[in-house]
C-alpha cells in the first residue's frame, strides 16, 4: 500500500474530482490552503480505511452470526438506520458520514483509533495541567520486563498484569505512592493514568510495557525511586517474568521514573507519535521508518499484512486476541471525577463530527452499496467536501450514478438495522 498519493494529479484544483458530471453546478476550492488541508485529510482517510479493511478481513469469523466478535468487521460500512447522511465542513476541508456503525476499538481499528487516542490525550492533558497549576507533581513511570521470542502474548500479558497488581499492593508502593494503614503515602499520590502498549521484535518477540503518569502532591525523591525499582525487580523474579541472571539488566531497564517534563511530553505525543502505534509517518513516503530495525507496532504489522505478509497477519491476529476489550488508557478510581471529567466509553469517542458542518444529503442503502462496491468511501468524502454545498442532494445522487459506472473493485456487503434494532438485514 503506497502512503504517498499524488493528490494534484488525481484531483487537479482547476476541475472537479469527478469530471463533467455536474456541469455548471460544479464547485472547486479556491484557497490553496484549503486544498492542502483536504489533501492531508483524504490521504489519511484512504490509508486508515485501507488498513481497516485489512483488519476486518483478518478478524472476520465465519460463524454465520452477523454479530462478529471483533466489531471492526462492520466499522464504517454497516448501517444503523435507514441510510447514510453526508456532511461537509463549512470551509470545505473535511467531510464525514453519519448513520454508520463504529467499533470504538482503539487497538484493532485504525479509523476509530485516531479519534479515540486524540480525545483521551486531551483528557489526560487537561488533568495534568490542572494538577501542576495547583502545585502538584507529575511523574512518568515505565514498567517492563525481559522476554523471549517464543513466548505467547496472552500468557505474557497475564503474568505482566499479575506482577503489576502485586506491585501496587506491596508495602513499598503503598508507603510511597499509595496508602498504608489508612495514611497517605510519602509522595501524596492522588492517582495515575496508565497506558498499556506492545511492540513486536524479530529478536525477542512481543514486548508489552506500561507507561504511567503518576500525579503526586510532592516530588518523588531519587531514594524513593530506587526503592520502587528494587521492589519491581523483586516481583518480576517472584512471578517468573525474569531470572536472577538478568538482575543487572533489569535494574537498568525494567523500571524508569522521570519528572514532570517527560510526563508532559508523553501526554503531548500520546496518540500522535510512536507511543501509540499508528503515527503520522503512515501518511508520508517513509511510512515504514521504524520498521527496518526489526521492531513493529501493531498497525505496522497490519500494514505489512495488507501487503501480503502472512507472518505479520498471524502476529496481528495474535495481538487482537490478547488485547480484545482492553482500554487505551486506564485511570485510577475517582481520578477523573477529581478533575471534573466525565466517564465516556471509547465507542462514543470514535465519531468524527466536525466543528462547523453542513448537511449535503443522504444515501440510500442501495446507493451506499455502490460506494462500497467501488471502495470509494474516501472519494465520496473528497467530492462532498470539495465540490458540494448544503442541501445538494441532486449533486450527490448524480455522483453516485457516475460512480455506479465504474468497475466493481471490492465486496460491497454490509449489514443494516433499519430501525436501530434487530433483525439485521444483509445487503
Amino acid at each position: 500500500m503506497s502512503a504517498e498519493i499524488d493528490f494534484y494529479a488525481k484531483y487537479p484544483p482547476s476541475k472537479p474530482a469527478v469530471p463533467n458530471i455536474l456541469g455548471s453546478k460544479a464547485k472547486s476550492l479556491h484557497s490553496k490552503d484549503n486544498i492542502r488541508d483536504l489533501q492531508s485529510f483524504i490521504t489519511s482517510k484512504k490509508i486508515r480505511q485501507g488498513l481497516q479493511r485489512v483488519a476486518a478481513g483478518l478478524l472476520w469469523e465465519r460463524t454465520g452470526n452477523p454479530k462478529q466478535k471483533y466489531r471492526v468487521v462492520h466499522c464504517g460500512r454497516s448501517i444503523a438506520g435507514d441510510g447514510v447522511a453526508v456532511y461537509r465542513a463549512a470551509d470545505g476541508t473535511r467531510a464525514r458520514l453519519s448513520g454508520l456503525t463504529t467499533c470504538g476499538s482503539g487497538w484493532m481499528c485504525p479509523v476509530c483509533a485516531q479519534n479515540i487516542a486524540e480525545a483521551r490525550r486531551k483528557e489526560a492533558s487537561k488533568a495534568m495541567v490542572q494538577h501542576i497549576q495547583g502545585g502538584g507533581q507529575a511523574h512518568l513511570v515505565t514498567l517492563t520486563f525481559s522476554h523471549h521470542a517464543d513466548e505467547p502474548l496472552p500468557e505474557m500479558l497475564k503474568k505482566f498484569d499479575d506482577a503489576r497488581q502485586s506491585f501496587k499492593n506491596c508495602v513499598t508502593w503503598k508507603t510511597i505512592l499509595g496508602k498504608k494503614d489508612g495514611k497517605e503515602g510519602e509522595a501524596g499520590c492522588i492517582g495515575a493514568i496508565t497506558a498499556l502498549e506492545v511492540t513486536y521484535g524479530i529478536a525477542n518477540g512481543w514486548h508489552p510495557h506500561v507507561h504511567m503518569v503518576v500525579l503526586t502532591k510532592k516530588e518523588v525523591t531519587a531514594f524513593q525511586q530506587e526503592r520502587l525499582k528494587c521492589e519491581w525487580v523483586r516481583i518480576l523474579l517472584k512471578k517468573g517474568l525474569s531470572d536472577r541472571s538478568q538482575v543487572t539488566d533489569l535494574m537498568e531497564r525494567a523500571f524508569d521514573m522521570r519528572g514532570g517534563a517527560d510526563a508532559a511530553d508523553y501526554i503531548t505525543k500520546y496518540g500522535r507519535e510512536e507511543h501509540w502505534g499508528l503515527t503520522s509517518e503512515l501518511v508520508r513516503a517513509h511510512s515504514k521508518q521504524g520498521l527496518m530495525d526489526g521492531r513493529y507496532k501493531p498497525f505496522g504489522l497490519l500494514q505489512l499484512a495488507g501487503e501480503g505478509n502472512a507472518w505479520a497477519a498471524e502476529r496481528f491476529k495474535e495481538f487482537a486476541v490478547a488485547f480484545h476489550g482492553k482500554r487505551l488508557l486506564t485511570w485510577s478510581p475517582g481520578l477523573k471525577k477529581a478533575f471534573d471529567l466525565q466517564e465516556i466509553d471509547d465507542a462514543e469517542l470514535s465519531d468524527d463530527a466536525l466543528p462547523v458542518e453542513e448537511r449535503v444529503g443522504r444515501l440510500t442503502p442501495e446507493q451506499w452499496k455502490v460506494v462500497l462496491d467501488r471502495d470509494a468511501r474516501a472519494d465520496l468524502l473528497m467530492y462532498a467536501a470539495g465540490y458540494c454545498a448544503a442541501g445538494e442532494q441532486q449533486s450527490l445522487d448524480e455522483y453516485i450514478e457516475h460512480l455506479s459506472k465504474r468497475p466493481k473493485t471490492s465486496r460491497g456487503w454490509f449489514i443494516q438495522k433499519p430501525d436501530g434494532c434487530e433483525p439485521w438485514v444483509y445487503h
